[in-house]
């Protein structure tokens, strides 16, 4: 999305339809494994 034009692009997940924080996304893992993906992504 950057490389689009959009400079301030970010991820945000959601389980559920329901918006879930960076803190507790580690909890999600085993259940959505591309979380592990998410959580990467953060520690840049």
């Amino acid at each position: 999305m950057i490389d689009l034009g959009f400079p301030d692009a970010r991820i945000v997940p959601y389980i559920n339809g329901l918006r879930i924080s960076p803190a507790s996304a580690p909890e999600y893992t085993k259940q959505y494994p591309d979380l592990l993906f998410y959580l990467a992504s953060q520690r840049k």
